[in-house]
């Protein structure tokens, strides 16, 4: 009878100190995965701003615009024409090079055969062929300025800050207004030194704008920049002399966007959340 319940005794036991073992482990488990999915797994910054393409639009010639195709706000596509610029006077100087250049190449046919015969110094011969080729010259430039009097779009997308009017002068290499591809845009987000040890290309992120506080835009992580931003400033700080006040530095990063509908503009204030998880 004592050995019966000695037996039944030590089961109990050894079945409470197995199902202490069990319970210890899953509540383990249960705490872990607990603390995984509480603790924060989004990454974010309200420092990012909308970002796209952007053209400078110049002119290779100076002169008077004498036709303008497109306004400001106009949507344009690549190669299309955005306006010309008055191209008498090229014209009236590439006729007259022409008449000099079928002179020079008549004198230096003809010096050629005297030289070769002897009859004519060979000084006068090089001179003929250096007028000859600098006519060939004035030509290519005449050639390539009149081209160049007819602006054509760069890229897809829509002109902005257009003033300009006809019978307005403008000066080669100077820029004259923005060509901006609006259905190509990105978001610039410039997150803590701190935060992007967790960060890495492909992670999706959510992205909002002040102008639609209610719509969360899709994105993914791009790319993730070399450097600070302060490294790329026109006059970096220098900490090497002085009082040193350490600041948090921030790192730019480039998120890829579904542009819905067209409604991100670029240089938009965005908010930028990225699950690292």
């Amino acid at each position: 009878m004592k050995n019966e319940e000695y037996s039944i005794s030590e089961r109990i036991k050894k079945f409470l100190r197995r199902a202490s073992t069990k319970l210890i482990f899953v509540g383990t488990l249960f705490a872990v995965i607990t603390i995984y999915f509480l603790l924060p797994n989004t990454i974010s910054t309200d420092n990012a701003y909308v970002k796209s393409t952007k053209v400078h639009i110049v002119s290779e010639v100076s002169g008077f615009i004498n036709e303008i195709f497109v306004t400001d706000n106009t949507r344009v596509s690549k190669n299309d024409k955005l306006l010309k610029i008055d191209d008498t006077n090229l014209v009236f100087e590439y006729k007259k090079v022409l008449e000099e250049l079928a002179l020079t190449e008549k004198k230096l046919i003809r010096h050629k055969k005297l030289n070769d015969g002897k009859f004519v110094p060979t000084r006068e011969f090089e001179d003929s062929q250096t007028a000859y080729k600098l006519n060939l010259i004035k030509k290519a430039e005449l050639e390539y300025k009149i081209s160049n009097t007819l602006i054509t779009s760069p890229i897809y997308g829509i002109v902005t800050q257009q003033v300009l009017e006809p019978g307005q002068y403008i000066v080669a290499h100077k820029p004259l207004f923005f060509v901006v591809n609006a259905d190509s845009v990105w978001i610039k987000a410039n997150f803590k030194e701190t935060q992007i040890k967790k960060i890495k290309p492909g992670q999706k992120a959510d992205v909002k704008v002040d102008s639609y506080p209610n719509l969360v835009f899709k994105g993914e992580v791009d790319t993730i920049s070399p450097a600070a931003g302060s490294e790329f400033s026109a006059l970096p700080i220098d900490m090497s002399y002085g009082n040193f006040v350490k600041i948090v530095q921030r790192i730019p990063v480039k998120i890829r966007v579904k542009n819905t509908d067209n409604l991100l503009k670029p240089g938009m204030s965005a908010t930028v959340s990225i699950h690292s998880k």
